[in-house]
């Protein structure tokens, strides 16, 4: 689980880090609350949202892997089962931090801020 954690912050700390890089080389001049959507927020959620998917799917094969491994016993079955359920919740947290701008969108009634 450390190594996952590990892979985890390292992966965001070099989106972090070019995301950046590139404000500071295009200079970075927010007016309106479309520059905010298509400069700041929308290349982070999708970096987010692509970044739980793989992860939660390579937590679904490992959790249909540890089931094929069981072999009927009962703490590993509990210990697969705890996998996948936590696949799903990235899945979860993926798919709303897709629909996370549309949200604030509409309850701020910004017509700029409604997709990515």
């Amino acid at each position: 689980m450390q190594l996952l954690e590990g892979i985890v912050f390292t992966v965001f700390g070099n989106i972090i880090f070019l995301l950046t890089a590139h404000a500071d080389n295009n200079g970075l001049n927010i007016t309106t609350v479309d520059q905010v959507r298509t400069s700041v927020l929308c290349p982070i959620f999708n970096a987010m949202f692509g970044i739980l998917m793989v992860i939660s799917i390579i937590m679904i094969l490992w959790g249909a892997f540890k089931y094929m491994k069981a072999t009927g016993d009962a703490q590993d079955v509990t210990d697969a089962t705890k996998t996948v359920t936590y696949a799903a919740v990235g899945i979860a947290v993926a798919l709303c931090a897709k629909a996370f701008p549309i949200v604030v969108g509409s309850i701020f009634s910004l017509s700029g801020l409604t997709s990515c």
